[in-house]
């Protein structure tokens, strides 16, 4: 017991001075009224928070939209791009691991690299998106960062840009373990390619389909590196998610207490959404 305690403890400790004691104080200060500056200064407000956040913060709302419209928009895009990329490279002949690499190299390169570069791409005057759409005759292409309406849609092309191919890679591994003799049963049946694909690889799949839709759907609801440096929030308020608003109220504002009580909130939501999935998965995943 001792043995065991003394390979225990340092990795509690660590455990506890990194994440357990943080979460406690976060929770502790969703009931107070806090600067950030001195301790003396923390004022108890009960429920204000929570109560100012769901009757009175229209900003909330707009950036709890604009998360489940980024989730929606983005988590079914590439799942469906990354199952028929994984498809289509398990049954390439040639340079299959070459295009592994190029698929996945998106996913390990640094986010701020990837957004720059993009932003440059977006660029609405000279950028080589829009140049691309003049050129073949579409006179007044979007703004896409500078406008309202493209705003959001912009970081979503690059969300899913940057992690299809971390999905393809996922899905690839999956396809490499339905055993060849489904399929060879299927063709001596007269099964032909689709009709595998639709009865055979997709039930097999829905396992790691339920892992990447999970897996998805957090990561969706915690975007905020492309936002913070491709637009910022705007413009407008057009491009507000959940966790930009926390650290503008928090780290802009400094208020500590109420930017607790958006994290906490938005806890709740991601924990719902992923119990909703858990309890949706007997109907639809496939269980060996």
């Amino acid at each position: 017991m001792k043995i065991a305690l003394r390979y225990i403890i340092p990795s509690f400790i660590g455990f506890s001075l990194m994440t357990l004691i943080p979460l406690v104080i976060s929770f502790l200060l969703v009931f107070t009224n806090w600067d950030g500056a001195f301790l003396a200064q923390i004022k108890v407000t009960g429920l204000k928070n929570v109560s100012y956040i769901l009757t009175k913060d229209w900003l909330f709302w707009k950036s709890m939209l604009h998360n489940f419209i980024f989730t929606f928009g983005v988590v079914p895009v590439e799942i469906i791009l990354a199952i028929i990329l994984a498809v289509l490279l398990n049954d390439a002949a040639y340079f299959k691991k070459t295009l592994r690499v190029v698929y996945f190299i998106p996913y390990i390169t640094l986010i701020t690299a990837v957004t720059v570069v993009w932003m440059m791409f977006f660029q609405p005057s000279w950028g080589p998106i829009n140049s691309f759409l003049r050129a073949i005759g579409i006179q007044n292409p979007p703004g896409w960062l500078t406008s309202p309406k493209t705003s959001l849609l912009s970081v979503m092309i690059v969300s899913i840009w940057r992690s299809l191919g971390y999905y393809m890679v996922i899905f690839l591994a999956g396809l490499q373990t339905i055993p060849s003799e489904l399929y060879e049963a299927a063709e001596i049946d007269g099964a032909g390619r689709v009709k595998q694909f639709f009865r055979i690889t997709l039930p097999m799949l829905t396992p790691i389909i339920l892992f990447a839709s999970v897996t998805g759907i957090i990561f969706s609801f915690r975007v905020f590196t492309y936002i913070n440096v491709m637009t910022k929030g705007r413009p407008g308020t057009s491009s507000y998610v959940m966790v930009y608003y926390l650290y503008q109220v928090a780290f802009k504002d400094f208020r500590f207490g109420y930017a607790s009580a958006l994290a906490w909130l938005l806890f709740i939501v991601i924990f719902l959404v992923t119990i909703v999935q858990w309890r949706l998965q007997k109907k639809w995943v496939y269980e060996l």
